[in-house]
Order: structure tokens, then C-alpha cells, then sequence
């Protein structure tokens, strides 16, 4: 345990210094709190009774974005820049185990993103909370989508990691795990949706003389639209991405309805234990 709390100090003094991981950040923060206050600026007096959940709502897609970046960008030369370098060899020549270092590097970048995406967060939140009405309740959401964002970084750092460990040049590590990261973030759901469109086929369409049944019209659609979001969630069930965007879209969902009239609120409670599939693989 010693040699990986070494290994991570020394690594988290690396990271911290490296120029990409202080751009990173930095764009980071700032998309984090300018699309919040922009968010705000736009939408003024329709932002409702719980603005701080119709903030983050808005901000949800590049929070999902940016996060599974840094453990890319992060993680991708974590081992092969070491070995190109000629530390590892270094390393390797001290009474360390091959798995400290390994435990050590991801250590480190637990604690340095689980440091970066809390306290964006949190300035956010106290940026707002001035001038908001702001709930505990909304508040305790927000920061566990930022913890579940911290593991959605994580899961990235680790394939970058796998990455960097089995290739030996830091370029073919880097073009693997960007690859994987376009794959699962841009072209996965829009190719799940041309599957499901190809699947379950186009909309149906509602006859005229179904007018007076409004009610059996709205069943149509919905069986259709549950067929084609059960495709989608199948083929986008291998991505990090569409587990976030599941347990981060539950907790921004405050309530529910009922019998299609009356309303129930989430606790935060239901909203997890609806989501403990997702949260699984995110884990």
C-alpha cells in the first residue's frame, strides 16, 4: 500500500502539472459555469420552481461529454509515456510491483478528477445559490451526478489506461482509445437509432376518424415509442455514456404521473434504486 500511495503522489504531481490536463480543466470550468449562467440568461423567468435541476438538465449533454475526455486525454500515454520515456524501465528497477504502479496512476487520477468535477460543481452551485431558490434536496442530485460523472471519467481513464499498457507506442494507444470515445459517445446512438428506425419502422400514423379517441391514439404512439427506446437501450447498453445519461436523467426527474393525471414526487432514494442497473456498470 505504501509504494501505490508513492506512485499516486508522484502521479497526481504530474498530472497537475501537465499543460493538457490544466486546459482541459480549465474549458471544463468554464463550459461548466458560462453554459449555466448562459442557460439562466436565456431562459429568465421560465426556468420554473426547481431551477437549479433545469439548469444542470440543460447542461447534462456536455457534462457527459467533457467528463469521459479528461480520462481519455488523462489515461492514453498513462504507461506506454512512461515506457517511450524510459521511467518505466526506472520504476520497474525499484522494489515496486508492476500492479502498484498500475493502482498507484489510477489512485491518482481518482483523486485529482473526484477534486476537479466536486469543486466545478460546487462553485456552480454557490455561484447560483445567492440569488436562487435552491433546495438541499436539488443540491444533493447535483452532487451525485457529479459523482457518477467522476465515474464515468474513471471508466474512460481505465480503457485509455488498458490501452496504454498493451501498446507500445503512446500514438496507437492514443488513436484506440479516442476511437473508442467518438465510437460510444457520437456514432453508437445515432447508429442505435437508424437500427431501432429499421427495426420497429416509421411512426405510426394516427387515422383522422380517431379523433374522438384521443386516448387509444396516445397508446398507439406510446407502445411504438417504448419498441423503439427498447432497441435504442439495448444496443447503447455497452456504453458508459447511456448509463450516466440513465441515472443522471432519473435524478433530475422530480416527479412522476400517475395514472396519467395526478403527479408524485422522486425521492432520491427511488430515483437510485430505479437506476441500480446502470449504476452497476458505471461501478
Amino acid at each position: 500500500m505504501k509504494n501505490i500511495l508513492i506512485i499516486a503522489r508522484k502521479e497526481i504531481i504530474d498530472v497537475l502539472k501537465s499543460k493538457r490536463f490544466i486546459v482541459l480543466i480549465s474549458l471544463f470550468v468554464i463550459f461548466y459555469i458560462a453554459g449555466l449562467s448562459f442557460i439562466f440568461t436565456l431562459t429568465g423567468e421560465t426556468i420554473g420552481r426547481r431551477p437549479l435541476i433545469f439548469l444542470f438538465s440543460n447542461l447534462l449533454n456536455t457534462l457527459g461529454f467533457i467528463a469521459p475526455l479528461i480520462g481519455v486525454v488523462i489515461g492514453f500515454d498513462a504507461i506506454s509515456g512512461e515506457r517511450e520515456k524510459g521511467t518505466l524501465k526506472i520504476l520497474l528497477s525499484q522494489p515496486i510491483y508492476r500492479d502498484d504502479i498500475v493502482n498507484g496512476k489510477i489512485l491518482a487520477f481518482i483523486t485529482v478528477i473526484s477534486l476537479s468535477i466536486l469543486a466545478a460543481t460546487g462553485i456552480s452551485i454557490g455561484a447560483f445559490a445567492s440569488f436562487l431558490n435552491i433546495s438541499m434536496d436539488d443540491v444533493f442530485r447535483i452532487l451525485l451526478i457529479a459523482v457518477f460523472a467522476i465515474l464515468l471519467s474513471i471508466g474512460y481513464y481505465s480503457i485509455s489506461l488498458f490501452f496504454s499498457i498493451h501498446f507500445r507506442k503512446t500514438t496507437h494507444s492514443a488513436l484506440a482509445s479516442i476511437s473508442l470515445w467518438i465510437t460510444l459517445t457520437l456514432i453508437l446512438p445515432i447508429l442505435a437509432s437508424i437500427i431501432a428506425f429499421i427495426i420497429v419502422g416509421p411512426p405510426p400514423q394516427i387515422n383522422p376518424g380517431m379523433s374522438g379517441k384521443p386516448r387509444q391514439g396516445f397508446r398507439i404512439l406510446r407502445e411504438y415509442w417504448n419498441k423503439y427506446q427498447l432497441v435504442v437501450r439495448t444496443i447503447t447498453f455497452f456504453s458508459l455514456n447511456h448509463h450516466f445519461d440513465a441515472v443522471a436523467r432519473k435524478l433530475l426527474s422530480t416527479s412522476i404521473i400517475i395514472f396519467g393525471q395526478s403527479k408524485r414526487n422522486i425521492t432520491i432514494i427511488e430515483a437510485l434504486s430505479q437506476s441500480y442497473v446502470n449504476i452497476s456498470v458505471l461501478i
